[in-house]
C-alpha cells in the first residue's frame, strides 16, 4: 500500500462495512475487499444527486468567498 496515498472511508452499499478508498479513485468503480461487490467511489460528503459540475461550482463559490475575505496587502504600482 502506498504510504503517500490519501484515503477516505466509504461504506460498502452491499455489506455495509467501512472501506478505504483512495482519493484518485473517485468516480471509478471499486471493489469491496470484504464482500467483493463493486460500487462507484464517490465523496461521502457529497449528496448522491449532486453532479461533478455542481460540486465544482460549489467549491469555486467557496474559493471566491475566501479570496474576497482575504486581506491582501496593497501595492502601489507607481513604486514599481
Amino acid at each position: 500500500m502506498d504510504r503517500g496515498a490519501t484515503f477516505f472511508m466509504r461504506t460498502c452499499p452491499t455489506c455495509g462495512r467501512p472501506t478505504r478508498v483512495r482519493v484518485e479513485w473517485l468516480g471509478r468503480e471499486v471493489r469491496c475487499m470484504h464482500c467483493q461487490a463493486t460500487f462507484l467511489a464517490s465523496n461521502p460528503d457529497q449528496p448522491e444527486s449532486e453532479t461533478l459540475l455542481d460540486c465544482a461550482e460549489r467549491w469555486l463559490a467557496i474559493a471566491d468567498e475566501l479570496l474576497r475575505s482575504w486581506d491582501r496587502p496593497r501595492v502601489d504600482i507607481s513604486e514599481i
